[in-house]
């Protein structure tokens, strides 16, 4: 590097890729700052430079090369840095530039014995969960959790049914081509959700028929509660298992059942419309953006939805990419996917965004209906939206609040469910007069909507019973 160079980079100050030391004298905290870089996306120390823009330089000697060798070999494994001693202008002082180029295959790597971090211009020590997952993805010759071979999965444990209803939403949406002719196995392996014919952690995750107790991470967990703490429960689900996509409408179903609705009459039409206090799109937004970029390699955690009377919280295991911070959610920012096969299929599919609108649209939702802007925190690993209402949420929907305003078909299906659960076909031998299984869908589509009905059994023998746990 030229000294003009880095007059430059020091003008523009310490970065995420950038630190600045006065001398060798702080040669300990510089290595811990290249091994944060090399855990990182790489990055350079100047020594001779100061945080507040001076660059007074130091002598270089032999001997401070030779201690910088010795430092450098400290780090594990042996890293590729970089070294330039860069004369300074009319004076004997010299800079000196070590810059870090991390090899991903290498990563984690340790500076005496300890992994470092860099989160925006500090450098830290890794936390313990971090330093697992990066151990755990060197560990594998597939990286990253999603890319990693499903144990006890082939693609008949897939469901064929939801990969052609993805393909036929990307096709809706011009984000996929037409490939809807094409046999199961291509359409998972051009999704890159096959290793060698088998599917991958990441198809498990986005299409399992039923999720196997080797994937406890697939899981849900949603709890009404009373007031504004934990301390009484009015409804909470079981945690629920199933593959993104069902949870993400079991997520929507208990939303809709618990978030009030009024009823608004359009002007010179004889139509009343539904308008939930929280938009849903805000919801559906957050809990996707859970499901997609949640840390799938913990497996004691659960993407969780807490509804009370003055908020709703949705919950995602999992620390903010380095490049991002709380600050930088609610303006422009790259997408950093956490796993980004999954993200890719949600993208795909017409659920989210590609360039980072995430975020933005959850602010944009809610502060369009009449919202204070939502809450992004992290907390112990855990990245958490919090949706503040403009007015309280009040109490839970009572049974004669969700049937008001149902047809006297959809009254009748919850009459035949009220004795004992009914698969499909069941419902439709007893109803009169007779409708297509297409229409039942549609029924249980709405009354599901409405927390009136639920889902029970595996796809080959669903049935459907009534929540009873609805207040009164």
């Amino acid at each position: 590097m030229r000294f003009v160079q880095i007059k430059t980079l020091v003008a523009k100050g310490e970065s995420e890729r950038l630190e600045l030391k006065k001398s060798t004298g702080e040669l300990r905290a510089g290595c811990q700052t290249l091994c944060a870089f090399l855990n990182g996306t790489g990055g350079k120390v100047i020594f001779g430079a100061t945080e507040s823009g001076r660059i007074p330089g130091q002598d270089v000697t032999d001997m401070t090369q030779r201690e910088i060798a010795e430092a450098l070999k400290r780090i594990e494994p042996a890293a590729k840095i970089g070294m330039s001693i860069v004369p300074m202008p009319q004076s004997s002082k010299r800079l000196i530039v070590l810059e870090a180029r991390p090899i991903a295959t290498h990563q984690p790597y340790l500076y005496d014995g300890r992994a470092y971090m860099r989160v925006g211009s500090t450098t830290t020590a890794m936390p313990r969960e971090r330093l697992l997952q990066a151990l755990n993805d060197g560990a594998h010759p597939d990286g990253h959790w999603e890319k990693q071979s499903a144990r006890g999965y082939s693609i008949n444990d897939l469901s064929r049914s939801l990969v052609r209803d993805i393909v036929r939403r990307g096709m809706a949406a011009k984000r996929i081509r037409s490939i809807a002719s094409e046999k199961i196995p291509d359409i998972l392996r051009k999704f890159g959700l096959l290793n060698g014919g088998k599917p991958n952690n990441a198809a498990v995750v986005l299409f399992a028929k039923e999720v196997s107790g080797d994937y406890p991470q697939c899981r849900l967990h949603m709890a009404r509660f009373q007031g504004i703490d934990k301390r009484e429960i009015i409804d909470e689900y079981p945690p629920t298992t199933g593959n993104a996509f069902d949870l993400l409408d079991e997520a929507m179903i208990f939303l809709r059942k618990h978030i009030p609705v009024s009823m608004r009459v359009i002007s010179g039409q004889l139509q009343h419309v539904e308008e939930p206090l929280l938009p849903m799109d805000a919801l559906r937004e957050a809990v996707t953006n859970a499901l997609c970029h949640r840390e799938y390699s913990e497996y004691n955690t659960d993407v969780t939805v807490q509804i009370y009377d003055n908020r709703v919280e949705v919950w995602n295991p999992g620390r903010l990419p380095e490049r991002l911070s709380i600050s930088k959610l609610k303006r422009p920012h790259e997408s950093i996917p956490r796993n980004p096969l999954i993200a890719k299929v949600f993208y795909l599919g017409g659920f989210i965004e590609a360039w980072g609108r995430g975020t933005l649209d959850i602010v944009r939702y809610c502060v369009e209906a009449g919202h204070p802007e939502p809450e992004f925190e992290e907390d112990h690993g855990t990245f958490i939206v919090r949706f503040i209402p403009r007015t309280p949420l009040g109490r839970t929907a009572s049974s004669k609040d969700l049937r008001a305003g149902l047809t006297e078909r959809q009254r009748r299906i919850l009459a035949l469910l009220e004795p004992a659960p009914l698969s499909p076909p069941e419902i439709i031998g007893l109803l009169e007069p007779r409708i297509s299984l297409r229409t039942l869908e549609r029924e249980i589509r709405a009354l599901r909507g409405r927390g009136l009905v639920q889902r029970q059994g595996p796809d080959h023998a669903v049935v459907w019973s009534l929540v009873k746990n609805i207040g009164a």
